[in-house]
């Protein structure tokens, strides 16, 4: 680097621009780009390489962390800091036993619906021509049959409803019960039949 008196003109080169300092500018730009130049080796130098498969490496997790499934939904995991995620059911047939068959060559369409039972009540016997899912949301749900053989549910439980066979939802509880049910259907294919009768007290036939 060459160093020019700012107080005076440069005869030889006119055009040489100056700074404060009295660096010439085009020395100081060569300069600064070998050192840059210098660092970029010695970095190289220093940092360990990386593959690409090791950077899109997805770390496992934790032992004891995967998610297993329970009817009673017993089993939690916690997927993270602020969120817990509690199994409620996974099931493969009904309540009453029948495999899950879902509508073919229609478009889909699902339903979703709460249900309010108050202490002492019932719904109507009841066979679904599409899968519908069941969780109850408050209360005691009793699933009474037409062979008279009843299941039981409570706040937090889930299960998938019977297809075929006449049940219907009773509330032997002092407190109103609530459900959520869902329907897996198709358009234009509905999701509850009553029998003809439609008694509340009487099993169909």
């Amino acid at each position: 680097m060459a160093y020019i008196d700012t107080k005076r003109k440069d005869a030889r080169n006119p055009t040489i621009h100056r700074r404060d300092h009295g660096f010439v500018t085009g020395h100081c730009s060569m300069t600064y780009l070998v050192m840059l130049i210098v660092l970029v080796m010695m970095a190289c130098a220093v940092i360990p390489v990386v593959s690409w498969s090791q950077l899109n490496t997805v770390s496992p997790l934790p032992k004891g962390r995967l998610l297993s499934a329970s009817r009673n939904g017993s089993d939690v995991q916690a997927s993270s800091a602020s969120e817990t995620v509690t199994t409620v059911s996974k099931d493969d047939t009904t309540d009453a036993g029948e495999p899950i068959t879902y509508p073919t060559g229609v478009p889909p369409e699902v339903t979703a619906a709460v249900l309010t039972v108050p202490p002492g009540g019932k719904t109507e016997w009841m066979t679904h021509p599409v899968p519908g899912y069941v969780y109850v949301l408050q209360g005691t749900l009793t699933v009474e049959f037409q062979d008279g053989h009843h299941l039981t549910f409570q706040s937090g439980q889930g299960f998938l409803q019977a297809r075929t066979k006449w049940h219907r939802g009773v509330n032997h509880g002092t407190e109103p019960l609530r459900f959520l049910a869902v329907f897996f259907g198709a358009k234009g294919v509905p999701i509850i039949l009553h029998p003809p009768n439609r008694s509340m007290d009487t099993a169909p036939r």
